[in-house]
This record gives C-alpha cells, structure tokens and sequence, in this order.
C-alpha cells in the first residue's frame, strides 16, 4: 500500500509503535506527509516526526491505593 502511494504520489502518514522503527517505515518515513512515533528518540530516524505516544483509557491513569490493590489480587504480605 505504500508503494502503490509513494509510486502514485499520494500523500501517506506512518505511525511508528515500537521503540525501533523496522525497515518499511525506515524506508517510506522520509517520503511520508508525516510520521506520528511514540518515543522521542525515534524522532532522529524520521525528519518529519511528531511525538503522540500511546492514548491510554482515562481509568488506567488514576491513583490507585496500593492496600487495595494487594486485598483485590489476594496477595499476602508474608509471602514472596
């Protein structure tokens, strides 16, 4: 799908997840409108590049107390 986009000059946006970006994205990042990466020192393999990170479920930033969590997953204090 790339290809076809980079041969037809359409324009195309990339999203890199990982923390090294693999070979298709190196490969098509340069010629791409822009590439969205997750970590900020992927920014020195794309010129293009804007930081998003991962969107996370508002629930999972919370503050969680940590004597509840240990009576919620049964775990006992003594045991290692």
């Amino acid at each position: 799908m790339l290809l076809n986009a980079h041969v037809f000059r359409k324009p195309y946006f990339i999203c890199e997840q990982n923390s090294y970006p693999g070979i298709v994205n190196r490969l098509f990042g340069s010629s791409a409108k822009k590439v969205f990466v997750n970590f900020k020192y992927n920014n020195r393999f794309f010129r293009n590049s804007m930081v998003t990170g991962n969107p996370m479920p508002e629930k999972l930033t919370e503050k969680i107390n940590i004597r509840d969590a240990w009576k919620f997953f049964g775990f006992a204090k003594k045991k290692k």
